[in-house]
């Protein structure tokens, strides 16, 4: 795996920090519109205290699945970017 922003010409270091908030941003609204779907599914037309109580613990635990997935491939990048540093570093920026 190739890290492409270590390729980048200092000159567009600005279109790859442009992307990379844009990615994040759209990342973080489409994740509010799923787990918000993801909750008022599961509560529907309820509104007692265990259907909010129910559809919020199972909001919270996709939350929290995301986020361990999340963990799991960053600490496989980390890896496979160390291992490839040990072999040599393909990507290391042309300084």
């Amino acid at each position: 795996m190739r890290m492409i922003t270590g390729h980048v010409a200092p000159a567009f270091s600005g279109v790859i920090a442009g992307i990379a908030s844009s990615t994040l941003q759209i990342s973080t609204a489409l994740s509010v519109a799923v787990i918000g779907g993801i909750f008022y599914t599961l509560l529907g037309t309820r509104t007692d205290e265990a259907a909010i109580a129910q559809a919020f613990i199972v909001a919270i635990l996709c939350i929290a699945g995301c986020l361990a997935a999340g963990a799991a491939l960053s600490v496989t990048l980390a890896r496979q970017l160390t291992a490839a540093q040990v072999r040599g570093a393909p990507w290391r920026s042309r300084e």
